[in-house]
């Protein structure tokens, strides 16, 4: 099951489960790439997929740090799931301390059931499935260093990608 919790606390409105974190799992970003390869355009494939599928609205954040957001749905969780607040923040601590960024591209998780991707028009160079992030078997959270640090990602999509 893909990050149901993410929609659930990034998305106004919206009523999930949460289906918990596993080695294997990572985050998928549609990329649009400039001839350097840099990403011009990029956003959480989950994202695109509740605003496209699901009619979903994302949230609207004052806060304009990735970090900022993430903590700011933390100190809320007790309040929108009483029943799992616990279980998640303890999940949240545990990657948060297993965080690594790389300078490294990452190979394609086997979790990336993408069911549709933004139109060929909205990308010269052509949409491309690109791995953010994976929680590998050595117990790291490896989340690519250039996209993170890529002003062409919104804080909101790398807050989606450290609760997803």
């Amino acid at each position: 099951m893909k990050a149901i919790l993410i929609l659930s606390l990034i998305f106004m409105h919206s009523a999930f489960s949460f289906a918990g974190d596993k080695i294997g799992n990572g985050g998928g970003l549609w990329a649009c790439l400039a001839p350097d390869f840099s990403v011009q355009t990029g956003f959480m494939v989950d994202l695109f997929e509740a605003q496209n599928q699901q009619n979903l609205v994302l949230s609207n954040f004052t806060q304009k740090e990735p970090f900022q957001i993430v903590d700011f749905i933390a100190a809320n969780l007790a309040n929108t799931f009483p029943d799992y607040a616990t279980q998640w923040l303890d999940t949240l601590k545990d990657v948060k301390t297993k965080i690594q960024y790389t300078n490294a591209e990452l190979q394609v998780v086997d979790d990336s059931l993408y069911i549709m991707k933004p139109y060929p028009a909205l990308c010269r160079t052509g949409w491309i499935y690109l791995q953010f992030a994976n929680y590998t078997n050595q117990n790291q959270v490896l989340i690519r260093n250039d996209v993170w640090n890529s002003p062409a990602i919104a804080a909101i999509d790398k807050a989606a990608l450290v609760w997803h």
